[in-house]
């Protein structure tokens, strides 16, 4: 279908991604692993919807604080956006978006690093505990964007298709837990992917994703010490023992501007999964460099946390 399709990449799903450390730029094998294979979905996703019919493809980076990818890894004709999915969103005229490198949701303990949007948070809408993916189909959703189709890890393809049983997908591997997969040929997965992406920029592929009526998320943190600082980004207070925030509302723009608010308490600059840039937007705190502190990511990748006790 001729217009503009978006292709918003992430790198945990990736087809290649096996290691912890490939998903964080503190090691080595980030840069020399993670991103190309992250890079390399994204351009097959690109080839995919070009061959079927699209007109312009833009590359959204949507991991960490959105700052992985450069020009030179993306494929021509397609390019490398500078903006954030919501700003693309908003900018109007997009046929279709596509997400590559998807993870399953926090609690899934067969997906490799699994977790919504963040470390240590879970997210419920409608009492429905919910990953980054169903997220940014309601974001494309309210914007009137329809999504078209997915890849990264089994389970995260899995978990989206039990909640929007059209929509095409492209497994990359399969996890063992959370920190070990058994990885598909990447070079398979890719083709792949770039056969389901083909497909998928056909005329009603995808659909507008919404809730099914008026809306409520909850954002749930494992930490104490996180919860006093969302609690304060929020309104202000940090009662005691309060770990869930809500937000009720009809318009997810604005659901995701109350987790780009608490998720940036926590996280400045982060993006991956908000489909915006938490505020602050200059990286601080946990965030500070660009990257995780060390021992944060190694509890990261350990066992998950009870999340809704309260």
């Amino acid at each position: 279908m001729p217009g503009k399709f978006v292709v918003l990449a992430d790198l945990d799903g990736a087809a290649g991604v096996r290691n912890p450390h490939e998903c964080f730029p503190n090691y080595p094998e980030f840069e020399q692993y993670g991103v190309p294979h992250m890079a390399a979905d994204a351009n097959a996703a690109a080839r995919g919807l070009f061959k079927g019919g699209a007109s312009e493809v833009v590359i959204v980076d949507g991991h960490l604080i959105g700052q992985n990818l450069i020009s030179a890894r993306v494929g021509a004709p397609a390019h490398l956006s500078a903006k954030t999915l919501l700003e693309e969103l908003q900018g109007g005229a997009v046929s279709g978006l596509f997400l590559t490198g998807i993870h399953a949701k926090t609690g899934t303990p067969n997906s490799f690093s699994s977790h919504t949007i963040a470390p240590f948070l879970a997210a419920r809408v409608n009492g429905d505990i919910v990953g980054d993916s169903l997220l940014v189909a309601y974001l494309a959703g309210a914007l009137d964007v329809p999504l078209v189709g997915v890849s990264g890890d089994w389970v995260a393809c899995e978990e989206i298709q039990w909640a929007l049983p059209w929509i095409l997908n492209s497994p990359t591997k399969t996890g063992f837990d959370r920190a070990s997969v058994r990885h598909h040929n990447p070079d398979t997965a890719r083709a792949s992917l770039e056969e389901i992406a083909a497909r998928a920029a056909a005329p009603g592929a995808g659909r507008v994703v919404k809730p099914s009526r008026e809306f409520r998320v909850e954002l749930s943190l494992a930490r104490a010490e996180d919860a006093q600082l969302v609690a304060r980004a929020l309104d202000g207070a940090g009662p005691p023992n309060r770990r869930v925030f809500a937000h009720a509302g009809q318009d997810f723009v604005e659901a995701t501007a109350f987790l780009g608010t608490a998720v940036g308490a926590i996280y400045p600059a982060w993006v991956d999964g908000l489909g915006r840039r938490a505020r602050p937007e200059t990286p601080g705190g946990y965030t500070a460099g660009g990257m995780l502190d060390t021992a944060l990511i190694e509890r990261f990748m350990g066992p998950t946390a009870p999340y809704w006790s309260d």
